[in-house]
């Protein structure tokens, strides 16, 4: 893609992410949409243009890129949403992901992004995890559609390129040519390069990403090593989600245990911005639907109870099974706890679609569900016996089907 300047009547910022939300028409007026921004997308499409630059030739496409793309062992495509200035107007939408020598894309999920993102011109991209960046003949149709299909829109939304990304090269459907990079090019992104959330302050990372910040931010020299777990690049990369600070220095992982618990683990703030560490465990909680930890100590206990979890089993320190390297000088041995996000037994639905939505909820989480009911009948009779408590339990377990 030669030096590309999308032609239009320039703005000093840039271009907002917009959401379109349509009115209701009044009989005597002609229908309207009205256009708002949403603060989210927009500050995140802020930061992380101000980080790039613009987009504007292949080199810098390929920069951006690279260093998140040939990590994959599938393919990815993604549209890549510009303004003006051939500035991110969003982050970037990953709208296929498919095997490890195909992907399939149809040209309705690139221009449903497109429209969405109210951009004025967009590139797309996607890997060859091979490495070889040569595009196949369906790169090349694919291509030809997506320029058939935006002709429409004339200088309204312009497609600049079509890129493929192998291992030290890349590709430019549009220009018909192949760059080849001797060294690892870059446009100034802090490592670890991960893809943005929508919160400017979490990013989504691959294993390597996160295996590499986490070393780098809870290595031994850290006092607090010992109270993280450091997992593997194969087990990060059978996690649900891993998060990351922009700066590598706090983040999260998130593990489905497939049994109903969702737990965020190896969380970490290493780089003392206070709070750090609570944002990401929330966001997870949000966006991840983290309702299990574990943890040692009063003190993450406190801050997880802060955020709504309740003490699940409490066990004293075990010599045996603790963290390699534990500072036994700085952190003695402290309780060791599992936690878990109570049922909420108060949202009591009303519809027959709200009861059988929280009955699936509950069915997908009988350890929360089993841990929820206990408490609540240890509290409604406090001089319950243990087997009662147990029979009461099977009553309900052998109800619910669990």
């Amino acid at each position: 893609m030669a030096k590309t300047v999308i032609q239009g009547p320039g703005a000093r910022e840039p271009a907002e992410s917009v959401e379109v939300v349509h009115e209701a028409p009044h009989e005597s007026v002609i229908p309207f949409a009205r256009v708002s921004r949403d603060p989210k997308t927009h500050e995140a499409a802020l930061a992380l243009s101000k980080r790039v630059g613009p987009l504007d030739n292949t080199e810098k496409v390929y920069a951006f890129l690279a260093p998140r793309l040939r990590q994959e062992d599938q393919e990815v495509f993604l549209v890549l949403p510009l303004d003006l200035r051939c500035e991110l107007k969003t982050p970037p939408y990953e709208v296929a992901r498919g095997q490890r020598s195909s992907t399939v894309v149809g040209v309705e999920d690139v221009l449903r992004a497109v429209l969405e993102s109210g951009c004025e011109g967009f590139i797309v991209a996607h890997n060859h995890p091979s490495g070889k960046a040569r595009p196949s003949t369906a790169d090349k149709q694919l291509t030809r559609q997506i320029q058939q299909a935006t002709k429409p829109y004339g200088k309204g939304v312009m497609f600049l390129d079509h890129v493929v990304i192998g291992t030290s090269s890349c590709y430019s459907i549009v220009e018909k040519k192949e760059y080849t990079f001797k060294e690892e090019v870059s446009v100034g992104l802090t490592e670890p390069n991960p893809i943005p959330t929508g919160d400017p302050e979490v990013l989504r990372a691959t294993a390597k990403e996160f295996r590499k910040a986490f070393e780098r931010a809870m290595g031994p020299s850290n006092p607090a090593s010992g109270f993280v777990t450091h997992y593997s690049v194969k087990e990060l990369q059978a996690m649900k989600a891993r998060l990351l600070a922009p700066d590598g220095l706090a983040g999260i992982a998130v593990k489905d245990h497939g049994d109903g618990r969702v737990e965020g683990t190896a969380l970490f703030n290493a780089g003392g911005r206070k709070g750090m560490g609570e944002r990401m465990l929330r966001f997870a909680i949000e966006h991840e639907g983290v309702n299990y930890l574990e943890c040692f100590g009063e003190g993450l206990r406190d801050l997880y109870q802060r955020n709504g979890f309740v003490v699940e089993t409490e066990s004293p320190f075990n010599d045996e099974s603790a963290p390699p390297g534990w500072n036994y000088a700085r952190f003695g041995r402290p309780n060791y706890y599992t936690m878990r996000k109570p049922v909420d037994f108060s949202k009591t639905p009303k519809t027959q679609e709200e009861v059988d939505a929280a009955i699936d909820e509950m069915l997908s989480d009988p350890a929360g569900v089993r841990a929820a009911l206990r408490k609540k009948l240890i509290a409604d009779k406090p001089g319950i016996t243990k087997r009662e408590l147990d029979t009461e339990l099977a009553i309900v377990e052998a109800t619910l089907g669990f």
